[in-house]
């Protein structure tokens, strides 16, 4: 199987989510996403954020997690916790890297509102300067990692009772997320905080309006920032300009496209936004190596056999 061919195929599990994602549930208020990184994205997933907590362990190979303020490469035997409604991205750096990841909100361990939400869950969700930290045995972190481990184990095997041995796990794991929290001593960040709460809503803006003749200065406006005030916190934050960005989105409309309905690649460049099927065409091209067309017909003789 070609890179090409595995990109494909990995595309063909992404649902239509939007940017600030909604995790599937095993059960109340924990998520688990098992089979590794080629089972659930192409080489990459692009700038997102959810409530919940998140939990990544890195079963085989390597990947590198960034946020607007941190960069991380993990190896296998590592993991990673990412804060609530954190803007991040990831992408794995080896063929045949496999990710193991867990999601849990407040509820999972604490009534809402109840002392222990308010005493030890709710100060580190608000703890801004601890966006996402990397969990490693060399950093003295074995009985963290030994529990997402054991927690890997249980959400596979859904033994009698493993809900309640995945909540005490867990309440075991936030005494060192809780501590990591406490010990940071820098100062809050409010301008980070609104920084990351106008990226938010300039990115939202863009899923909502890329089908749309849209430029930055439209982006910019969405929150309420000058347009090169909107270049400068996409490149500070996401690493890309707003336009490029927008073309991310559009791609991947297309590429959802290509493998589920029988469009035309005319259709299917205009519904993603292109003002053309030959610029379409070179756009897509020169994201993903081939031409729509190759996409399509490569996706099809794959899901035959």
């Amino acid at each position: 199987m070609t890179d090409v061919d595995r990109e494909i195929r990995e595309i063909a599990e992404l649902s239509d989510n939007p940017l600030e994602e909604r995790i599937r549930r095993q059960i109340p208020h924990y998520g688990f996403y098992p089979g590794g990184a080629n089972a659930h994205f192409v080489s990459e997933v692009n700038w997102h954020w959810h409530g919940e907590y998140e939990f990544g362990y890195v079963a085989e190979g390597s990947i590198l997690y960034k946020t607007s303020r941190s960069r991380f490469i993990l190896h296998s035997g590592e993991a990673i916790f990412i804060n609530s409604g954190v803007l991040h991205y990831l992408q794995p750096l080896e063929e045949g890297t496999r990710l193991y990841t867990q999601f849990i909100d407040g509820a999972f361990l604490a009534e809402p509102g109840s002392f222990a939400d308010e005493r030890y869950l709710r100060p580190v969700a608000e703890k801004r300067r601890l966006d996402a930290f990397p969990i490693r045995r060399a950093d003295g972190e074995e009985a963290l990692l030994d529990g997402l481990e054991e927690g890997i184990r249980l959400a596979q095997e859904r033994a009698p009772f493993y809900e309640f041995r995945l909540k005490g796990i867990f309440l075991s794991v936030w005494e060192r997320v809780y501590a990591r929290a406490s010990a940071e001593l820098l100062p809050e960040e409010k301008t980070g905080e609104e920084s990351d709460r106008r990226v938010k809503e300039m990115i939202l803006y863009i899923q909502q309006h890329f089908q749309e003749e849209i430029a930055a200065a439209d982006i910019a406006h969405s929150a309420h920032v000058s347009e090169r005030e909107c270049y400068r916190l996409f490149k500070g934050s996401l690493e890309m300009t707003p336009i490029e960005f927008l073309f991310s989105v559009r791609i991947r409309r297309a590429q959802e496209m290509l493998m589920r309905t029988d469009k035309s690649v005319l259709d299917i460049a205009l519904e993603a936004g292109f003002s053309s099927s030959s610029y379409f065409g070179k756009r897509f091209r020169e994201q993903c190596g081939i031409s729509p067309g190759q996409f399509r017909k490569r996706y099809w003789e794959m899901i035959k056999g």
